[in-house]
């Protein structure tokens, strides 16, 4: 059986001007987050299926869970004042999953709440605006 494998990774860029004022400030991240787990069984005979299936029938494993999600943020300051800054964020957020659990049992049961209301996958987008006073 193999376990979960993750291949996080990260792209940070900030970049900065110094003013009379202060500082104005830009960053953005990117994530991106892979995992790949396999589930495989075992029994001790044909009997546990009772005789109903063949050992090639019964397999020995579920396919596989496969998980990706991408998260990209950025981030800018503007620095008006001694005392007063803007800040403006972006956020995008992907999220991708293919689970044998929820695959083809969907359309079987899709009148069921729980199988209505939960998504695979979504996509997110997140915009916010602050102002910053210090004194």
């Amino acid at each position: 059986m193999r376990g979960t494998s993750s291949l996080p990774a990260t792209i940070s860029q900030p970049a900065s001007r110094a003013s009379e004022l202060g500082q104005d400030f830009a960053d953005a991240n990117y994530i991106y987050t892979h995992g790949d787990s396999a589930i495989a069984y075992s029994y001790a005979s044909t009997g546990a299926f009772f005789n109903l299936l063949t050992a090639a029938v019964a397999g020995n494993a579920f396919p596989d869970i496969v998980f990706d999600s991408h998260t990209l943020q950025a981030n800018a300051r503007y620095q008006a004042s001694k005392t007063l800054s803007y800040i403006l964020l972006y956020r995008f957020d992907y999220e991708h999953l293919d689970d044998f659990h929820y695959n083809g049992l969907a359309p079987v049961i899709s009148t069921t709440p729980i199988w209505v209301s939960y998504r695979k996958n979504f996509t997110a987008q997140t915009v916010g605006f602050s102002v910053q006073y210090t004194f």
